[in-house]
C-alpha cells in the first residue's frame, strides 16, 4: 500500500471511530447550541496555532451558522510568527484581553479547538468563560492530552475544564504516518473539522425539528447567494468581529 493511501484509510478509520464513539457529545454539544441561538445567544470559537483553522472553520461559509463569533488573534496564529504562537498559547494572562474583546455573555457557547489540551491559554479561557455562564465544549486529544503534564496553574488539561468533551481520537504527537525514522501527517484538522460540521448538521437538524429555523449562510458562489448572505451581513457587521 502506497503512504497515501495508508493516510487515507488512517483517517476514514479515525472517523469512523468518532462517529461511533463521540455519538453522544456531539448530539449534546448540538442541542446546547441549538438551545443558545434561538434565544439570541452566540457561538464562539477558539483556537491557537494550528487550532485556529477550525476556530475560521464554522465562520462565514457556505452551509455555515450566521450567528457565529470567531476569537481569532493574530499572534496565536502562524502568518505573524509561528514559533511566536507557540509560545503566546502558553500566556494564561491573554484570556482576560481576549474575553474584554470579545465579550461572550451568559447563554452563550464557545468551542475551544486544542490537540493537546495542556497550554495555559485555552485552559484559562475555557475556566473564566464558565465563570460568566458561557458552555464550554472542547475539542481535544485524549490518547495525547492524557499522557502529557498540565501547563496551567490548576493542574487541569482542557478537557477537565469544559462541560462538553469531544475527543479527535489521534495518536500521541497527531502525525500518524511512519516513514522510515520519521513521522508525518497529522489527523487533527481533518477530524477536528469533520467533528464540527457533524455538530451544525445536527443543530440545524434539532432547529427544524423545532420549528425554529436558523440563519445560515448560502454559497456566494450560486445564483442567488449573495443576495440571500447580504441580509446577515446587514444584521451583524458591527456585531462580529472579522465580518
Amino acid at each position: 500500500m502506497e503512504k497515501y493511501e495508508e493516510y487515507f484509510d488512517y483517517v476514514i478509520d479515525i472517523l469512523t471511530v468518532i462517529k461511533n464513539e463521540e455519538k453522544e457529545s456531539i448530539e449534546t454539544a448540538a442541542g446546547l447550541i441549538f438551545e443558545s441561538l434561538s434565544s439570541g445567544g452566540y457561538l464562539y470559537t477558539f483556537g491557537t496555532g494550528h487550532g485556529h483553522m477550525l476556530a475560521e472553520e464554522l465562520f462565514y461559509r457556505a452551509g455555515g451558522l450566521a450567528r457565529v463569533k470567531p476569537m481569532l488573534e493574530d499572534k496565536l496564529m502562524l502568518h505573524v510568527s509561528a514559533s511566536g504562537s507557540t509560545l503566546y498559547e502558553r500566556d494564561a494572562s491573554l484570556a482576560l484581553e481576549i474575553l474584554e474583546k470579545y465579550e461572550p455573555r451568559k447563554g452563550d457557547v464557545l468551542i475551544i479547538s486544542s490537540n493537546s489540551g495542556r497550554n495555559e491559554l485555552p485552559v484559562e479561557l475555557a475556566i473564566l468563560t464558565a465563570l460568566r455562564g458561557v458552555k464550554t465544549i472542547c475539542i481535544t486529544n485524549l490518547n495525547h492530552s492524557k499522557d502529557t503534564t498540565a501547563r496551567h496553574v490548576s493542574g487541569k488539561k482542557l478537557y477537565e475544564a469544559c462541560d462538553i468533551v469531544i475527543d479527535n481520537h489521534g495518536v500521541k504527537g497527531d502525525a500518524c504516518i511512519k516513514i522510515g525514522d520519521i513521522v508525518v501527517s497529522p489527523t487533527s484538522t481533518v477530524a477536528g473539522a469533520a467533528i464540527l460540521q457533524a455538530i451544525i448538521a445536527e443543530t440545524v437538524s434539532i432547529s427544524i425539528k423545532n420549528n425554529k429555523g436558523l440563519e445560515v449562510y448560502t454559497s456566494s458562489n450560486i445564483e442567488g447567494g449573495d443576495e440571500k448572505n447580504e441580509i446577515y451581513l446587514q444584521k451583524y457587521c458591527g456585531k462580529i468581529i472579522s465580518l
